[in-house]
Formats: C-alpha cells, sequence, structure tokens
C-alpha cells in the first residue's frame, strides 16, 4: 500500500489538498497543490520536532530518576538520625526505670 502513495506521489509531483480541514481551515483556490518537496520538508521538521521531544523527555526521565535517588538519600539519612536518637532516649528511658526500681525498693 505505501509503494502505491510513494509511485503515485513521484508520478505526480504534488497532491490535491481539497480539504479545509487539511489546510488549518484556510480558503484555498480550486485544483492548489502541494509539491512533493513541500511534503517532505514538513514531514522531516515534523520528525526533528518529535525527536527533540524524545530527547527531552529523555533528560527528563534522567533528571526525575536523580531527583528521586537524591530525595530517597535525604530520607535515609534522617531515618538513621531518628532511629539512633530513639536508641538514645530507650536507653535512658531503660536507666530511669532501673533507678526508678531501686527507689522504691528502699
Amino acid at each position: 500500500m505505501m509503494m502505491f502513495y510513494f509511485i503515485l506521489f513521484t508520478t505526480v509531483n504534488g497532491f490535491l489538498l481539497d480539504n479545509q480541514a487539511s489546510n488549518g481551515g484556510q480558503s484555498l483556490p480550486p485544483d492548489q497543490y502541494m509539491t512533493l518537496s513541500k511534503f517532505y520538508e514538513e514531514e522531516k521538521r515534523l520528525q526533528q520536532k518529535m525527536e527533540n521531544l524524545q530527547q527531552d523527555t529523555t533528560l527528563l526521565r534522567h533528571d526525575v530518576d536523580n531527583s528521586f535517588v537524591l530525595l530517597t538519600n535525604q530520607l535515609q539519612q534522617k531515618l538513621n538520625l531518628l532511629d539512633m536518637k530513639l536508641a538514645v532516649i530507650e536507653k535512658n528511658n531503660a536507666t530511669n526505670q532501673d533507678i526508678l526500681e531501686l527507689v522504691e525498693k528502699k
């Protein structure tokens, strides 16, 4: 099917723009044709734009991954600090409990 269009376009050197929706709603004079070179130029421009968007998406994904790693490390550090503080509090609590028991025995 694609080969048919290729052969058709190469022999005709253009195609008819008869649909107002295909040209942004502008009215065209009757039998206006778009050349293949203009069509391929626009197709190439759109392809480049799509490649640029894919590259931007890849860069954004990389940045998000880096941010996620950084935030995960920071959270892990905070949790480790919290665990250390809780261990000290628990140790002090156990010591205070032992002292309280000794005081009660007297």
